[in-house]
């Protein structure tokens, strides 16, 4: 009998409520902006609103709801459905088409704590760009492909497969990258890892002196003497010029000395030329001879190796550097160049 009465009172309650457009629970005086007022009058709350639980199926399923209901709020107490249509145990409201997740799992602007790569993310889950904007004009794009475009929304022709997209119109400057290596007249460059760097066309090129005395005989080769190793700082294919100054003991029966001049990288042969030079007796004499080093690594390390050959005297007629006096003039010097 007391459950009939207190229904009947909670109506009048409400109709009376109705009358003056608000209705309270727990309260005489509900506020007179809300429809339904559920604080206590001594303001002693300690107790809260609990949602009607249901099971939904999707975010794209109205069930256990017949119909899509714009505003309607449930609590949803299962994970059913699958990929962008997913739910999982929380607080959802409709918006006429679909259910939306409340809290929870937003990101928040002041920074996340608990995150877990793989699970939490910023993006997309449908098959949709994200854009990112400032001043409400696009200003970074990442496509469903992947593509990360700057300053523009479209993939330019040629593009397909380019991870990173700058376009500044017709702005020059729009690549700028500070890592310590950067000067005026400098090219971008890599490893053989992709780590880039800046690099000057000078430095691209060394030159090399010899500083100490040699004697080349023809029994093997023997590496001419640098101030310092040759060695390669970036990957690619490089030229080594020899510009030679030194000695012979002499021409051989047909009046030229000669000799082989190989380009070693790492200790290997890698190219190999016989030179031939004509002289009378026991002379100093110049010459320039250019040879190639493909394929280095940086870490890689050239070297030019002499050895004489004329004919059938050979084993009596050496070459020489530095009979003149140790002074740069007259000593073989290197030059090594990047292509």
């Amino acid at each position: 009998m007391k459950k009939y009465i207190s229904i009947a009172g909670f109506l009048v309650i409400c109709i009376t409520n109705s009358a003056i457009g608000q209705t309270g629970i727990s309260t005489n005086a509900p506020n007179k902006n809300a429809i339904l007022d559920l604080n206590n009058s001594n303001g002693s709350n300690t107790k809260g609103l609990l949602l009607p639980n249901v099971a939904l199926t999707a975010v794209n399923n109205a069930a256990p709801l017949t119909a899509h209901v714009a505003g309607m709020h449930v609590y949803n107490t299962v994970t059913a459905g699958s990929g962008a249509n997913m739910v999982s145990p929380g607080e959802y409201y409709n918006d006429g088409t679909k259910w939306f997740r409340i809290a929870g799992t937003a990101w928040a602007l002041g920074g996340n704590a608990g995150t877990t790569p793989g699970t939490n993310a910023i993006g997309t889950t449908d098959a949709a760009d994200l854009s990112i904007r400032t001043n409400n004009a696009n200003r970074m794009r990442i496509t469903t492909n992947g593509n990360l475009l700057v300053g523009t929304t479209t993939v330019p022709t040629g593009g397909a497969n380019a991870k990173l997209i700058v376009n500044n119109g017709t702005t020059k400057g729009a690549l700028q990258i500070k890592d310590g290596t950067q000067a005026d007249g400098a090219s971008l460059m890599s490893n053989a890892n992709g780590l880039a760097r800046w690099q000057k066309t000078g430095d691209l090129t060394t030159i090399y002196r010899s500083t100490l005395a040699q004697t080349f005989s023809p029994a093997t080769y023997n590496t001419i003497q640098t101030s310092q190793p040759m060695s390669i700082t970036i990957k690619g294919t490089y030229i080594a010029t020899l510009r030679w100054w030194g000695i012979s003991q002499g021409p051989n029966v047909g009046g030229v000395t000669s000799a082989y001049i190989g380009l070693f990288k790492n200790g290997v042969l890698v190219d190999e030329i016989e030179y031939y030079y004509p002289i009378v007796g026991a002379n100093y004499y110049t010459f320039t001879i250019t040879l190639l080093a493909p394929d280095c690594d940086a870490g890689d390390t050239l070297a030019i190796g002499v050895r004489p050959s004329v004919g059938a005297e050979s084993t009596s007629k050496n070459w020489y550097t530095g009979g003149a006096g140790l002074i740069p003039q007259f000593m073989p010097s290197i030059i090594v160049s990047k292509l």
